[in-house]
């Protein structure tokens, strides 16, 4: 996988039940909830590869993604997500106490 290619590092900070998950910590991000990568075109998923305690995702340049994020708990999830770094919202450098999506519990929504 070369730099080039990489789309992106999957960060999460989420706010669940009160206690914040800061990013890095990628053992409890796939405990409150699943995060995928989805090509926009063929529907496949992509594989995620894990490197020094963050998620790396192989992409094209000119192909369209989206995060499927599926909340895994009973209560709503806040996600600050990142791509490359940068916030998928505000296009901020990505970090916590920024803008997020709630999710409901058990919900399954595509960040596209």
């Amino acid at each position: 996988m070369s730099c080039k290619h990489t789309i992106a590092a999957l960060s999460l900070a989420c706010t669940f039940a009160g206690a914040a998950v800061l990013p890095g910590a990628a053992s409890a991000v796939g405990a409150l909830a699943d995060v995928s990568v989805i090509d926009r075109d063929t529907g496949a998923t992509l594989p995620v590869h894990q490197h020094l305690g963050r998620y790396w995702v192989e992409g094209r340049p000119g192909s369209r993604y989206a995060l499927r994020v599926h909340n895994r708990s009973g209560q709503r999830l806040m996600a600050v997500m990142g791509v490359d770094g940068v916030n998928v919202i505000s296009g901020e450098t990505a970090g916590t106490g920024q803008a997020g999506y709630v999710f409901s519990a058990w919900e399954r929504f595509d960040v596209t």
